[in-house]
């Protein structure tokens, strides 16, 4: 049992040293989309990609990804958790914006930065390149669960 935020951060620090090897593919991954984003975007997102968190989402997506009988296909997985991650990202921009957050992790906020305009611009973009992610994905179970979850994300503010 994890009794406290230290032991959950040796948790997840323990975790990711399982499956770092998926964890920078993954950055590899984010980073190529940011560094060939439109101008104007491109420094933009490399800001807000640099500022990452925790990464649970792609570091559980990842462990999942390996407790099978087959060994994952990397590329395949690290786009899958690209896409989680820059949907979660896309997330948190908007809702900065919609609940007027000044700060995130300690720096300004994308619209307060940037302004509400460039802000949404900017976490459309990265949703969009979220779903690019898996959209070529032949079984079509991931790009649904990930629409899914961006579905969800949206009702969830709107209630």
């Amino acid at each position: 049992m994890i009794s406290s935020s230290s032991d959950f951060k040796d948790v997840l620090m323990s975790a990711r040293g399982l499956v770092q090897e998926d964890l920078s593919l993954t950055e590899q991954v984010i980073l190529g989309i940011a560094a060939n984003a439109p101008q104007g975007i491109s420094s933009r997102m490399e800001q807000l990609v640099h500022r990452k968190g925790k990464r649970i989402r792609s570091t559980l997506l990842c462990l999942i990804s390996h407790s099978g009988n087959t060994p994952p296909d990397l590329k395949r997985v690290s786009r899958a958790c690209a896409g989680l991650e820059l949907l979660h990202l896309a997330s948190l921009v908007h809702d900065d914006i919609i609940d007027n957050t000044e700060l995130r992790r300690g720096v300004r906020t994308a619209h307060k930065e940037w302004g509400n305009k460039i802000a949404v611009l900017i976490g459309d973009y990265i949703l969009s390149q979220a779903m690019r992610c898996v959209i070529d994905e032949k079984d079509r179970t991931i790009p649904e669960i990930l629409s899914n979850a961006a579905n969800d994300l949206i009702g969830g503010e709107i209630m």
